[in-house]
């Protein structure tokens, strides 16, 4: 079966762009990790349990934790990784929320298009209509896939820290 956005974009570059996706969402689920062995809960502490629980779903909040940790365990690896999250931000959210159309196949340019509600006071609407080449993907992916096996290293450590497993 061939599906709509496959006459806007490649079926390579899909499948690139499910890679970065993917490989975004377990950077996050593996730092909530570390945030749920980080800041231990007491399980009778409902309050807690919730603010850890709810740093899944929360980028910023978890970003703000992960400082924390950062600063409370003095691990430089993990500051690094959180500075390499915030300067990619743009690009991850443009990759997941944005489109992409071919401008021009041969040169492989594509049309990046995204709008972003930055909050301010009130929000405040951004366009983002830039040409980009295809090899943007594969940096992105890269970089993604880089923080990942640091994440992943930062895990290991935090787990032989705690008495705790992380759940997921």
């Amino acid at each position: 079966m061939t599906y709509l956005v496959e006459k806007w974009i490649r079926k390579k570059e899909l499948i690139k762009i499910g890679l970065y996706v993917q490989t975004c969402g377990h950077i996050e689920e593996v730092l909530w990790q570390v945030c749920f062995l980080g800041f231990p809960c007491d399980p009778d502490d409902e309050k807690c349990k919730n603010k850890v629980l709810g740093l899944r779903n929360n980028t910023s909040e978890l970003l703000k934790a992960l400082k924390s940790l950062a600063e409370t365990h003095n691990s430089n690896e993990l500051r690094d990784i959180i500075e390499r999250i915030e300067e990619g931000k743009e690009t991850r959210n443009g990759i997941i929320h944005g489109a992409l159309f071919f401008i021009n196949e041969n040169q492989g340019d594509k049309l990046f298009k995204h709008q972003n509600a930055k909050r301010k006071p009130e929000y405040e609407w951004v366009n983002y209509e830039d040409p980009i080449r295809a090899e943007y993907l594969d940096v992105a992916l890269a970089h993604a896939d880089s923080i990942l096996g640091d994440a992943l290293h930062v895990l290991r450590e935090f787990t032989q820290l705690s008495d705790r497993t992380p759940t997921g």
